[in-house]
Order: C-alpha cells, then structure tokens, then sequence
C-alpha cells in the first residue's frame, strides 16, 4: 500500500520542525563542537579552584600542564594557567615539599573552570608494608 501524501497543514508543521532543530544547532554548535573536540583547539585560560583537606598550606600546591611542562602556583585557593583545549592538567606539589611527602594525582582535561581536591590520607598498602612508618599520600 503506497504512503499517502502529506497533507499542507502537516508539511508545514514537518518545515516548521526542521527549521528549529537548524536553529537550535546553530546555536549550540560552540557547545557541540567543544563536547564533540571538532576544529581547531583553541587557546583558553584554565582556572582551578582547590579544595585542600591537607595540613599543607595552599601555596605549596602547583597546577602542571602535562602537554607543556607549565607549572603555576595556587594563591588563594586559585591556580590559572594558559593552555590549549584537550591539553590535561594535574595537581602537584611545589619541589620543597616533594621529599616529604608521596603525592599520586590524577590527569584531567583543562577546562575553563576547574575544581582540584587536594585529600591527605593514609595509603593502607603503603601503611602495611613499611609497617608502623606512616607516609602521608594526596589524592
């Protein structure tokens, strides 16, 4: 049985729903195209607020651009740091604190804005081997 044309008031009402969703596209393309990484990376400036749940002051904090081998100081709980979109941050310590204490952190992609949690607590494998020396890991 062959499909029976549409009618004027539906092909209007099918045009009228294509030129929204063109529309809606068009406007969320800068949205899209930074989920989706289309184009050209573009140039942002990334800034990480910390949260620190360690007894270190937030000053011996640092920001490290992975890609460029950047670092940058948190001051006042911020760090901002010049980078291009894709490129993966991670939190880090300044060098006077890196004998003093383990630190294992996690590689994330820059973004505009940034939330990085500084979390003091011991590492029970770490605890059971060296048995009662106790190292300070950050998460």
């Amino acid at each position: 049985m062959p499909a029976r044309p549409l009618s004027v008031r539906e092909n209007l009402l099918f045009s009228l729903c294509i030129m929204i969703a063109c529309v809606a596209i068009y406007i969320l393309m800068p949205h899209i195209r930074k989920v989706l990484r289309f184009g050209v990376p573009q140039q942002i400036t990334a800034v990480a607020q910390l949260t620190n749940h360690c007894p270190i002051p937030d000053h011996s904090f640092v920001l490290h651009n992975i890609n460029k081998g950047r670092t940058v100081p948190f001051s006042k709980g911020l760090a901002r740091i010049k980078v291009t979109e894709g490129d993966y941050v991670e939190l880090g310590l300044s060098a006077r604190h890196t004998s003093e204490v383990t630190f294992n952190s996690f590689r994330q992609r820059a973004t505009e804005n940034m939330a990085m949690i500084a979390d003091c607590a011991v590492d029970d494998a770490i605890e059971g081997t060296t048995g009662q020396s106790r190292v300070k890991t950050l998460r």
